[in-house]
């Protein structure tokens, strides 16, 4: 004779993630020495239980030349050519811009980096005009009706760079 016995459990599923915010946009940066870099970009970021998850494609010319995930567990990218790189000083060996990549999601919404100390300046609405972060001066030079960052002027150790920020709209997301 075989008996099963047991406790029935229902397995509730983990909450589906949030979108945070998706943008498209292109970074310039100019160092005081070399050319000037550019690079497009989409980037989304997603609110999960552990905290938030970026996904980011990096373009030159339209055609796409890393993707890279930024999550608790650290920072992964693959490039075009199969490398597969990790590590916060990715931009740095590979676009030639030294950008703290955990900060540039929060610069991209208009906040600062929640991880590291930052100096801010506020606006008379209380919207943030620039912080001072990571040895970046990064301001707000331009938001839109809803008052998300639309264009983005920073200095950095070594340069200048200006960031151009389109909202994607969910619809769009869709797609």
């Amino acid at each position: 004779m075989f008996f099963l016995a047991g406790c029935a459990g229902v397995l509730t599923p983990p909450p589906a993630p949030v979108r945070d915010y998706h943008v498209e946009g292109k970074i310039v940066a100019r160092p005081d020495e070399g050319a000037a870099r550019a690079v497009s970009f989409e980037w989304l970021r997603l609110r999960v239980p552990a905290g938030t998850v970026d996904s980011v494609t990096f373009r030159r010319h339209g055609v796409s030349v890393a993707r890279m995930t930024i999550s608790p567990e650290g920072i992964h990218a693959s490039t075009a050519r199969g490398e597969v790189l990790q590590g916060e000083d990715i931009p740095a060996k590979r676009l030639g811009i030294p950008v703290p990549l955990r900060a540039l999601g929060f610069w991209l919404a208009g906040k600062s980096d929640p991880s590291s100390s930052s100096r801010e300046t506020t606006l008379p609405g209380g919207a943030i005009q620039s912080i001072h972060q990571h040895g970046w001066k990064v301001v707000f030079a331009e938001r839109d009706e809803e008052g998300r960052p639309m264009r983005i002027e920073a200095e950095f150790p070594g340069g200048t760079a200006e960031v151009e920020v389109r909202p994607k709209s969910a619809s769009a997301d869709a797609e």
